[in-house]
């Protein structure tokens, strides 16, 4: 008689070998789950907070620029920045903060030039006009 692996002793071992791998899958799965949910929170908590901090321009009459603070939180002026032709342009401002739907004064350097493109940009969104 040929001595061989038993049935029972081939099942057994068989079993053996689909836990292991069904545990093995269901560990990296957890894993790959895990880090894609910590991505996309991480991605979605930015962006919500880059919406929250976005401003508008509402109008401007020579060095007077009157900017609307449109986001759901106060925003300190020393985060918002100022460009004329994409150059940095100096402000000075009413106040250190513009509160939600509240408009604020910022007195330029020098006068934004006809045909020139007034840029303001925050954390979250930027905004422009032809001055």
């Amino acid at each position: 008689m040929k001595k061989g692996i038993t049935p029972v002793v081939a099942t057994i071992l068989l079993l053996i070998i689909v836990i292991a791998i069904v545990g093995y899958s269901f560990g990296f799965f957890q894993r790959i789950l895990t880090t894609s949910g910590t991505t996309a929170e991480s991605g979605t908590s930015d962006l919500t907070g880059r919406i929250r901090q976005s401003v508008a321009i509402d109008s401007m009459s020579g060095t007077n620029l009157y900017v609307r603070n449109t986001g759901s939180t106060a925003l300190s002026t020393s985060s918002i920045a100022i460009y004329v032709n994409g150059l940095s342009d100096g402000c000075t401002w009413a106040s250190d903060t513009i509160n939600p739907n509240e408009v604020k004064l910022c007195t330029l350097a020098q006068a934004c030039a006809s045909g020139s493109v007034l840029k303001i940009t925050t954390a979250g969104i930027s905004t422009q006009m032809t001055c």
